[in-house]
């Protein structure tokens, strides 16, 4: 069974990733505040985490993630669509970047 740690500030869009990945016989944990998924990621093991990126804050938690989990996926989820931001997320140690749409 994976173990996936979602983090995204809208609850809307968290319990639908939840909601759909709960269906893939998944352990899901949904976390819609940045400092407390964080400190889940020290606690736990996760095979993947979808990280939700706007901000250089963010960003700067991809590090911080990558650093304490090395071998945990990092799927980026964000509006931006401008190379440069998503260069900075794969430089942080995003595995994969995916464009969602603006709510």
């Amino acid at each position: 069974m994976s173990r996936l740690l979602i983090f995204e500030p809208n609850e809307i869009l968290v319990a639908q990733y939840h909601a759909h990945l709960m269906q893939q016989r998944s352990l899901v944990v949904p976390c819609i505040d940045r400092r407390l998924a964080l400190e889940l990621s020290e606690k736990q093991y996760f095979h993947l985490c979808v990280w939700a990126t706007e901000s250089n804050e963010d960003i700067a938690a991809i590090s911080a993630l990558r650093q304490v989990r090395p071998a945990t996926s990092i799927v980026v989820t964000s509006t931006h669509k401008d190379s440069e931001f998503i260069v900075s997320c794969m430089r942080a140690g995003a595995s994969h970047f995916w464009v969602k749409q603006e709510c």
